[in-house]
């Protein structure tokens, strides 16, 4: 979706993940510090000026945010309170969902480094998947492996959003 949709369509201004080139390095670094845990780490005001930068950008355009770290941080309320107070509550909210079986293969090759340390030429080579995921269980509430528990994920959007706002592609 957001490489072969929003950054293409001509009616959609894309910005976040794989957006239209609009968005510096700067700005992703803003606007991702909304999925930091604490709120220190924000500077709403930034985040915010960045989300009406390219509001103003879009010219009557739909406006698209995409980050595919919502819904893999473990905290998707503070999130979802974020984003209502960024952009406000009567917005759509599209969220995607990925497949379990490619999700896992893709947290164990993207995120096995850390379990172990290792020089970067041997990154997760040395990482067995039964230990990963052994690490993984252990670990669950810090681990990608609680996005997997979707209601939980998809909840605290709906409660702010509403049902009528909130979309899921799965």
């Amino acid at each position: 979706l957001q490489n072969g949709v929003f950054s293409r369509s001509p009616s959609v201004h894309h910005f976040g993940e794989f957006g239209d080139g609009t968005t510096s390095v700067e700005e992703d670094r803003i606007v991702r510090s909304i999925l930091e845990v604490d709120d220190s780490f924000v500077d709403f005001e930034a985040v915010r000026g960045v989300f009406h930068r390219h509001a103003n950008l879009a010219g009557g355009r739909t406006l698209v945010f995409s980050s595919a770290d919502v819904l893999h941080a473990n905290q998707p309320s503070r999130i979802a309170e974020r984003l209502a107070n960024l952009v406000g509550v009567d917005v759509a909210v599209l969220l995607v969902v990925r497949n379990q079986h490619t999700a896992l293969a893709s947290y164990y090759a993207g995120h096995g480094a850390w379990l172990k340390p290792a020089p970067r030429p041997y990154y997760r080579a040395f990482v067995d998947f039964a230990d990963w995921l052994e690490y993984q269980w252990l670990q669950l509430p810090e681990t990608r492996l609680r996005t997997f528990a979707y209601f939980e994920q998809l909840k605290p959007f709906i409660d702010i959003f509403g049902l009528e706002r909130v979309h899921v592609v799965c």
